[in-house]
């Protein structure tokens, strides 16, 4: 089974706008919508690394039979010149904040990873895989983008997938991340940031519904058949 969860109330809807006959609920603060069919679960966790773990220890436990979890939503770009409403693909998560830095290799689950890859070559959606960097906090100053990207080499910069990469290697379960770029590595102005951020709502919304209507899900949906 297939968990997929996003920090924000405006990304999950973005996501479930792909799902045709699901139900909704809330636990422990976290919003959920679970897919009838296919059978996967969209959970809104809110933002930051320590709610999305959080949001991994419950789905988890209301539904055990989750095997892959897509973190998704949007994410600012570091490197430059990637155009907003990009799609990324992370290699590897890396976790930045005071202290501490750790990496988490993705294995890349290939048919999914195709799957985006083509829906985007057909929509003429640029598409970029690298390291994606999981900050304590917002990132939006450019001078400071410039900063991360010459250190880490990181392409785009979001603040949940650290927390998820951490609860599933304890469980075991596959991670794949998949943004959208809303915010250029460039300096920007604010009504470049807010139409960025529509461009790249759009984006997911067509990206999950592809997903769901092309069958991915039951191309990566067991672990055992994947390659």
């Amino acid at each position: 089974m297939i968990g997929i969860i996003c920090a924000m109330d405006a990304e999950y809807d973005a996501v479930k706008k792909g799902f045709d006959r699901f139900r909704e609920f809330v636990h422990d603060g976290f919003r959920f919508a679970e897919s009838v069919s296919p059978r996967m679960v969209l959970a809104r966790s809110q933002v930051g690394k320590t709610a999305a773990a959080a949001c991994v220890e419950v789905m988890t436990a209301l539904y055990p039979m989750i095997d892959l979890l897509i973190s998704t939503g949007i994410s600012g770009a570091l490197a430059p010149q990637i155009p907003i409403g990009s799609v990324i693909i992370g290699k590897k998560v890396l976790e930045y904040g005071e202290g501490a830095s750790v990496r988490y290799p993705l294995h890349p689950i290939e048919k999914l990873n195709a799957g985006i890859e083509s829906f985007c070559e057909r929509q003429g959606i640029p598409v970029f895989s690298g390291t994606v960097l999981s900050s304590d906090a917002p990132v939006f100053d450019a001078s400071f983008k410039r900063q991360l990207y010459q250190e880490f080499k990181a392409i785009s910069v979001e603040m949940e997938s650290a927390g998820i990469c951490a609860e599933c290697w304890k469980r075991g379960i596959r991670v794949s991340v998949v943004k959208v770029i809303s915010d250029f590595a460039e300096p920007c102005v604010s009504r470049q940031l807010r139409s960025g951020f529509i461009r790249a709502f759009d984006a997911l919304t067509e990206l999950f519904s592809n997903l769901i209507k092309e069958e991915w899900y039951g191309k990566v949906g067991c672990r055992h058949s994947d390659s």
